[in-house]
């Protein structure tokens, strides 16, 4: 069954590669808490585009010289969310290896991160944690109200729930800013595509910006929108391009939550530790 489901994983990685959706897979994760070695910019040729149906990455040229910034706790925050995280544990337990577990996949609490979402220079906790057998990922943010934690509204941002064989969260810097990147994708003729910069708005977590368009067979893009309206693929890429993850490596983290393998396992394991640490 593993093998099957390797399978598959692969031939999406493939198909991701072809229309801009391999970011899940083609970077090394990179932390959020430590600024990247150094800038990146990715200049493309403006070439002409057919805004009927071109192609979403035409004409951008990216300058990521944002640096992301350590990660400076404040002693309220160390023993609100050291508790927050051991309690936690105590009800979904430590992380687990995907050995003993039906569904193939780590379980108990696995990802615990310190991040500003909102740039106010006060760090949310996301937990992101998972029942044994029960298939569906799930997460929580909280933020700091005075000197106590309180939980975020909508903050199960884990993309795919589990439903799929590659349940993951990523996050992307910009403006001082972090965001989870959602991304939906409906396979079909055409393939439907739509990617959501969620980040914190007073107590509630809810995209900034959506942008979304379908793949043709050839290759091209066409049904361009931003927000829900339909936009030009011209106007599309003039807006997409500072939230284009695919172009900044250096600018976000991933966690792959289908892991199968002990070096992946261990780099869990190693992430929750220096939370752990930071807050001790």
């Amino acid at each position: 069954m593993r093998k099957i489901l390797a399978t598959m994983l692969a031939a999406m990685v493939v198909f991701g590669a072809l229309f801009g959706c391999s970011a899940r897979s083609a970077h090394t994760p990179v932390s959020t808490t430590v600024a990247p070695t150094q800038s990146t910019q990715i200049p493309q040729e403006v070439t002409a585009t057919d805004d009927t149906a071109g192609y979403v990455n035409e004409g951008m040229t990216i300058n990521t010289e944002e640096t992301i910034p350590p990660v400076v706790v404040e002693e309220s925050e160390k023993s609100a969310y050291l508790e927050i995280i051991e309690d936690y544990e105590q009800t979904y337990g430590q992380i687990h290896n995907y050995d003993d577990d039906a569904m193939g996949f780590i379980y108990g609490v696995c990802v615990a991160e310190l991040m500003d979402f909102d740039g106010d220079e006060v760090n949310e906790l996301l937990l992101v944690y998972r029942e044994k057998d029960s298939g569906v990922f799930e997460s929580k943010v909280w933020t700091m109200d005075g000197d106590k934690a309180v939980e975020v509204r909508n903050s199960n941002i884990v993309s795919n729930d589990g439903t799929s064989v590659q349940p993951y969260i990523d996050f992307y810097y910009k403006d001082n800013k972090v965001y989870v990147r959602g991304y939906e994708c409906v396979w079909g003729t055409p393939v439907f595509n739509e990617y959501s910069f969620i980040t914190l708005f007073g107590d509630e977590m809810k995209a900034e910006k959506t942008f979304s368009y379908c793949l043709l067979e050839d290759g091209r893009s066409s049904d361009t929108c931003v927000d829900g309206e339909a936009v030009s693929i011209s106007e599309f890429s003039e807006e997409y391009a500072p939230y284009n993850a695919d172009l900044h490596p250096n600018m976000y983290r991933m966690f792959d939550l289908c892991v199968w393998d002990e070096e992946d396992y261990q780099y869990f394991c190693d992430s929750l530790q220096e939370t752990k640490d930071i807050l001790g």
